[in-house]
Parts: structure tokens; sequence; C-alpha cells
């Protein structure tokens, strides 16, 4: 039985609202089959967008509640081979 991809965007909308929309998502039974990403500027205020930028190339994006983020720097090409490769990853856990 093949599994349904699902994938999710998040634009633009602050960093405190993703975890929700991955909660919603976990209510739903759908999170595990999901691939979340967001992108775009993080915030709006020069410091407050670097924090989030560190934070993310320390951490990764799991404390946001994404599987990816794609700052205004990433190119269509870095976004479609990152998306298609946790979808493929997704597909796997769930066999």
């Amino acid at each position: 039985m093949s599994m349904k991809r699902f994938a999710l965007a998040i634009f633009p909308a602050p960093p405190s609202s993703f975890p929700r929309v991955g909660k919603r998502l976990a209510e739903l039974g759908l999170r595990d089959k999901t691939v979340v990403w967001a992108g775009g500027r993080i915030a709006e205020k020069e410091e407050e967008h670097k924090y989030y930028e560190e934070k993310i190339a320390k951490e990764g994006t799991g404390f946001m509640g994404v599987d990816a983020f794609f700052g205004p720097d990433s190119t269509p090409e870095q976004c479609v081979t990152k998306i298609t490769e946790l979808i493929e990853a997704k597909e796997k856990e769930n066999k």
C-alpha cells in the first residue's frame, strides 16, 4: 500500500505559529505523513532574524515545529531538493 504524500507550506507567519500547526496535524493523525516547511524572513527586526538564523544553524528546525525552513536566499532548486528528500524519508518511516 503506498502512502499518500502531503506537504504543507507556511508563508508568511511568525515562528510561534509553526508548532501549533504541527500539533494540529498530529491531532488529525497527519503529522507523521506530512512534510511541513516554512520560509521567508523569520522576523521583522534584524536582531530577531539573526537570532533565529543562528538557532536554526545550530539546532536545526525542530524547535520551530517544521521539517525545513527556507530563507530569502534559498533557490527554488534547493527547496525542491530538500522537500523531495523529506517526503521520501517520511515514506520510508511509514512503511
